[in-house]
């Protein structure tokens, strides 16, 4: 196991990867999960159907969709330029650099 521990560094900084700027979650979430969410970040902004929660230099999004599939974007802040716009996804995660 410590063998494989040396193998699993993050390399986000190596590659230009400072943070995240924006993260947004969407879903069809139930009128209880809503509220829920909205009891967790009692400082969010409703606008429509999206919640937002600003955390400084990240903004967290919580939006309410039709399809029954939750997904994830990141919006990530870089500092290479020759990775801008490029995305990837995993699964239900998108991240866009």
């Amino acid at each position: 196991m410590e063998k494989m521990k040396a193998y699993m560094v993050p390399n986000a900084a190596d590659n230009g990867i400072e943070g995240i700027r924006e993260a947004t979650v969407k879903g069809n979430f139930s009128e209880e999960a809503w509220a829920y969410i909205q009891k967790l970040f009692p400082k969010a902004k409703i606008k429509g159907n999206c919640l937002t929660y600003d955390m400084g230099a990240t903004s967290l999004y919580f939006q309410l969709c039709d399809t029954p599939r939750l997904s994830v974007e990141l919006k990530a802040i870089i500092s290479n330029k020759e990775i801008q716009g490029k995305s990837f996804e995993v699964e239900n995660l998108r991240v866009v650099l």
